[in-house]
């Protein structure tokens, strides 16, 4: 087989969307790439360095009102010889259900996106996306991080090997992740954060809901906004509990277990256990 030294433009699909409710996207070992497209029709572009057999481009179904792209078969990558790139053009107008999957390959895009429902997944791959809005938005990469400039909905990211970052957006939030950290800023919304052998960093704009930490090992580090009220409750197995209102909490005589009430008859709660590592709370 001869290999190029650049991809080029084997495979080029437009698909008419305009009774599409629903779109999905699996792929094997390619990175994805999305963009947005002004027009009624999905394209889908697939670069390779090679020329590829019939069964290695997308096969591409449409079944109630559902689309679904597949990769097609794919050769085992030789040395670096093998280069492929994925590119799918989503209609700006699109904003019903989407998902998107990838085995061993990340998903990427600098675009922002408006939807019903969307879901990630990558088993072997990092998750990097700008703008996201959904009434849910789920993000599970097995070996690999998550990244999010803004995701604005009710979100659930899970990462078994990496870390979770999330710069923008509001919603109610469950974040974990096995090995490694979880940061979040500027956050409006519930949060529940799980970290086994990582840190866990967050900012919050607006505290309007509760907030649960965990941590096995690592440190819990929340910011909070000015005037904040709030029933606080912090425990640290091995580490050191800090915050802007110290005076107001009640320690147990070791020092590792702290409970207080900031504000007036406050209704939300935050409650911030590390087994190893320090629990930090701040004010913006």
């Amino acid at each position: 087989m001869k290999f190029n030294l650049e991809a080029k433009l084997v495979n080029e699909q437009i698909i008419d969307i305009r009774e599409i409710k629903n779109i999905f996207i699996s792929y094997t070992s390619d990175t994805v790439n999305l963009y947005k497209v002004d027009s009624d029709k999905v394209i889908l572009k697939e670069y390779m360095n090679y020329e590829p057999e019939k069964e290695e481009l997308a096969n591409i179904t449409i079944n109630n009102n559902k689309l679904i792209i597949k990769s097609g078969e794919r050769m085992l990558k030789i040395f670096n010889y093998l280069i492929r790139k994925i590119e799918i053009y989503i209609p700006s107008n699109y904003a019903n259900d989407f998902e998107i999957m990838t085995s061993s390959g990340s998903i990427k895009s600098d675009e922002s996106f408006k939807f019903s429902n969307f879901k990630a997944t990558s088993k072997s791959g990092s998750i990097k996306l700008k703008d996201i809005c959904a009434n849910n938005i789920n993000a599970q990469a097995s070996s690999g991080s998550i990244f999010m400039e803004n995701a604005n909905g009710n979100r659930i990211f899970k990462t078994s090997s990496g870390s979770i970052k999330v710069l923008n957006g509001c919603g109610d939030s469950i974040f974990s992740s096995s090995s490694g950290s979880i940061t979040v800023n500027n956050m409006v919304g519930k949060l529940e954060a799980s970290a086994s052998s990582g840190s866990v960093k967050a900012t919050i704009n607006e505290l309007n809901n509760d907030i649960d930490i965990s941590v096995s090992s690592g440190s819990a580090n929340i910011t909070l906004p000015p005037s904040s009220s709030f029933k606080l409750n912090a425990q640290t197995s091995s580490g050191s509990i800090k915050t802007y209102f110290d005076n107001q909490l009640f320690y147990n005589k070791k020092g590792n277990q702290a409970s207080g009430v900031v504000g007036d008859n406050p209704t939300i709660s935050i409650n911030v256990k590390t087994s190893s590592g320090s629990v930090k709370i701040n004010n913006i």
